[in-house]
């Protein structure tokens, strides 16, 4: 669902509903299932260190986009 902000007008409030909200639950027990068993081959010290290491490239990949992010909203005129 969309909805205006009143206290800015230009931000756009989106919210799923139910039917969304069902629809995206059972799509992350599905992703989680798969990670489970991608990741079931794995030790406990591998499990961490490949946490570590997603992290860490989430971190970095953040970083990235958050750059693209800045360049592109430099040159939106609203």
């Amino acid at each position: 669902m969309k909805r205006s902000n009143t206290d800015d007008r230009r931000v756009c409030l989106v919210e799923l509903t139910a039917k969304g909200r069902a629809l995206i639950t059972k799509a992350f027990r599905e992703h989680a299932a798969a990670m489970e068993l991608a990741a079931g081959v794995l030790s406990k010290e591998e499990r961490l260190m490949l946490l570590r290491l997603l992290k860490k490239r989430g971190r970095v990949g953040e970083m990235n986009l958050s750059g693209i992010v800045d360049s592109f909203a430099s040159r939106i005129i609203v």
